[in-house]
């Protein structure tokens, strides 16, 4: 049995679009569309995840970005390649400049 090191999922892009407040229930929703680089193998591709938080609809609007992205890691965290120990997660990318496109 050998030790090999699982591939990895690495983030190398963030886009947030649809982004719009419901007032019921009252939260933020969004998609966010990660570019990822698989480093198992020479394959690049995106994912879309369907996103929301319950910040307060006046949040800062960094803090609303931050809690999607977090929504979307977590999500992706649920697939089975992850969970098992297959394959790792890693976010690749600065998302400081990443704007909420409505």
């Amino acid at each position: 049995m050998t030790d090999a090191t699982p591939p990895e999922m690495q983030i190398i892009g963030v886009t947030i679009d649809d982004w719009r407040f419901d007032g019921a229930p009252g939260r933020h929703r969004a998609r966010v569309q990660f570019q990822y680089d698989l480093s198992s193998r020479n394959e690049t591709g995106t994912t879309d995840c369907i996103c929301h938080t319950d910040l307060p609809a006046d949040a800062a609007p960094g803090a609303i970005r931050d809690a999607l992205i977090a929504n979307a890691m977590g999500q992706l965290r649920r697939m089975p390649e992850m969970w098992l120990g297959e394959a790792d997660l890693t976010l690749r990318t600065s998302t400081e400049n990443v704007k909420l496109n409505v």
